[in-house]
């Protein structure tokens, strides 16, 4: 049975992307819906929010809610740490906290797959969704990419909703709704936020208490090496390259429980990558919903990879420019940096999100030449890595693009793979992304006047 918020008071605390996701849907079933930024001033102002009040928001600064104790839960945002004051009164008072994916859990009819991991989230869901959509199942990507899990609330029942989740959204779910999943890897990131990589494992591998009991959840062999003890009786489907993994590659074949269930088309054979480690939890996710091998690679050579992950932007005088704007932590710029081939120019920085910087001194050996450092992680970048690098302060992106571009010579490779957070410069990625391009093609305008 389905829940009903009619007349109940609602709190939501951000009003971010999910927020206001969710502040539409209970909206829409007529509950009585209060809302908390600390960007009220600034958020007030858009069209968007205005037509929220219009429809009988409360959009309220903190000081001026009623008691909390009239409200029947409370919503709150991935971008809103659990510490925050209101979420830690609310938990004190023995009130409800959900997040914006479990109030959608307990609304939705649909099969559900959650991905989750450090790195390859994005990439995953969307390649799962195409592969899903091609051999005839309509499936839709929602949660961290796409639109929020609300906003589907009213779609087809038929429709297979693959949902990224971050370990912010996962922090918050309680249901068992999850049909299966998969842990891609665990590497160090947001230590910001939690306490210890144990406390951020922990968090990823919450996934496998929204799965519906026998349902399987796929686990990368080196994640579950590294983090399955911490949770005693931990069951889940291995993959990768041991024999003892339930989906194994040799880098030749594909094997199912020991058995070869596919040949590698030519393009991924011999060589232990990323790449094919995200393909075979696509492989394995696939497979439990019924899709055959042949059908699985035809899917893959029809997928487009989204821009800002090692996308090619340029090539001018013999050097190429590379935008890798969605590697926000180290082993997302160590997967990068391996991924490209020749000498590399890397530009860096943004917000440190708690990161040890170091690993980056043995990963970039024979393969960096130069260190471009932009934004509030500079001084850290430099101090970490300026006696194994040239390390080059600059003022912002067009800036570490004129400096990269200026130290590359034929042959050679300047990549934006940032390592850290965009929001001291930045909107998000996409925008740090575009401001690279633009940066690129700005330059490449004038060398080629």
């Amino acid at each position: 049975m389905q829940p009903t918020y009619f007349n109940k008071p609602i709190l939501i605390v951000g009003l971010g992307i999910s927020g206001l996701a969710a502040a539409r849907f209970l909206l829409t079933q007529k509950a009585l819906v209060w809302a908390i930024d600390q960007n009220k001033d600034k958020l007030r102002k858009r069209s968007d929010i205005q037509i929220l009040e219009s429809q009988g928001l409360q959009f309220v600064a903190e000081k001026d809610l009623p008691p909390l104790e009239t409200f029947l839960l409370v919503v709150t945002s991935p971008g809103v740490p659990l510490t925050h004051p209101v979420l830690q009164l609310a938990q004190a008072k023995n009130i409800k906290i959900l997040g914006e994916i479990e109030l959608a859990f307990r609304s939705l009819r649909n099969k559900l797959i959650g991905i989750t991991g450090t790195n390859g989230k994005t990439t995953v869901t969307l390649l799962l969704t195409h592969l899903l959509n091609y051999a005839g199942i309509p499936a839709k990507a929602v949660g961290n990419v796409g639109e929020p899990l609300s906003a589907e609330i009213t779609c087809s029942s038929e429709t297979v909703l693959v949902v990224e989740l971050s370990s912010f959204q996962l922090d918050t779910l309680q249901s068992r709704q999850l049909d299966m999943g998969v842990i891609l890897n665990i590497t160090p990131d947001h230590l910001d936020r939690y306490a210890s990589m144990e406390d951020y494992a922990l968090s990823k591998m919450k996934i496998k208490s929204c799965i519906k009991e026998g349902a399987p959840l796929y686990m990368e062999e080196k994640a579950f090496q590294n983090y399955g003890f911490l949770q005693a009786n931990f069951p889940c489907h291995l993959y990768g390259y041991s024999h003892n993994c339930h989906l194994m590659s040799d880098q030749q074949h594909l094997f199912l429980n020991k058995n070869i269930d596919s040949i590698l088309p030519v393009e991924y054979r011999g060589t232990k990558s990323h790449k094919l480690e995200n393909l075979m939890a696509a492989y394995g996710l696939c497979r439990e919903m019924g899709i055959d091998a042949t059908l699985f690679w035809e899917g893959v050579s029809t997928f487009n990879t989204p821009p800002h992950r090692i996308e090619k932007v340029a090539i001018f005088k013999d050097v190429s420019y590379y935008n890798d704007s969605k590697g926000t932590n180290i082993d997302a710029v160590m997967r990068a940096i391996e991924a490209i081939e020749g000498p590399i120019i890397l530009i860096a920085g943004g917000v440190d999100k708690g990161t040890d910087f170091s690993p980056w001194i043995s990963a970039f050996a024979n393969k960096v030449k130069h260190i471009c450092v932009i934004g509030q992680a500079t001084e850290k970048l430099d101090r970490t890595l300026s006696k194994s690098f040239n390390v080059v302060r600059c003022q912002n992106m067009h800036d570490a693009v004129k400096h990269a571009s200026s130290l590359a010579y034929p042959g050679d490779n300047v990549l934006l793979s940032p390592g850290c957070a965009s929001y001291d410069m930045f909107e998000n990625y996409a925008h740090r992304g575009k401001t690279f391009r633009e940066a690129v093609n700005a330059l490449a305008s004038i060398q080629n006047t």
